[in-house]
């Protein structure tokens, strides 16, 4: 009669632990498996790691022009051409603009903590307005955008646009998928 564990990892090596019975759980050496978070902070959180692991991936390309960069877009509500992290207000209520928020840069320690606190500094607040969002990356890639972002991306590199979304896509504050 085998007992049934926690475990994680494969059937050939299991790592056995014993799960918290609560979030207030305190007793040492449980493994706490859950953490309620926002739509928001999983977004950032996978930014981060994104932001940390191109950066890690650059400290081993010596030949900086062969590193990766990386630009960062917002979007939401109405567009706006101006460059940051701006708001406006309509009928009463504040929205964040779909903007371009900080031009191609190569990743190293400093830009990537500058990277994640300008994704870390996003609020949701409009709706979820992909079309705006896709065209400012198109508008960057080609070196089209206003603000000094220089020629866009480089010719010889390989284009991605990583697309982090709420899975909501909205023109206003409801559903229309």
């Amino acid at each position: 009669n085998r007992q049934r564990r926690w475990y994680y990892g494969s059937d050939w090596s299991p790592s056995y632990v014993t799960p918290m019975t609560s979030a207030d759980d305190t007793t040492p050496g449980r493994v706490h498996f859950y953490t309620r978070m926002t739509k928001m902070d999983a977004l950032q959180q996978a930014a981060d790691n994104f932001i940390a692991q191109t950066a890690a991936e650059n400290a081993e390309i010596t030949d900086q022009t062969q590193q990766h960069r990386i630009a960062l877009v917002k979007f939401a509500g109405n567009s706006s051409d101006s460059p940051g992290n701006n708001t406006y207000t309509y009928d009463g209520n504040t929205y964040n603009y779909s903007q371009i928020m900080s031009g191609f840069q190569y990743v190293d320690g400093n830009t990537s903590r500058t990277l994640q606190n300008t994704v870390n500094s996003l609020d949701g607040n409009g709706s979820t307005r992909a079309d705006y969002g896709l065209a400012h990356a198109n508008r960057l890639m080609n070196g089209r955008a206003n603000g000094g972002y220089g020629d866009g991306a480089r010719s010889y590199a390989q284009r991605v646009v990583i697309f982090f979304t709420d899975g909501q896509p909205t023109s206003s504050d409801g559903f229309e998928g």
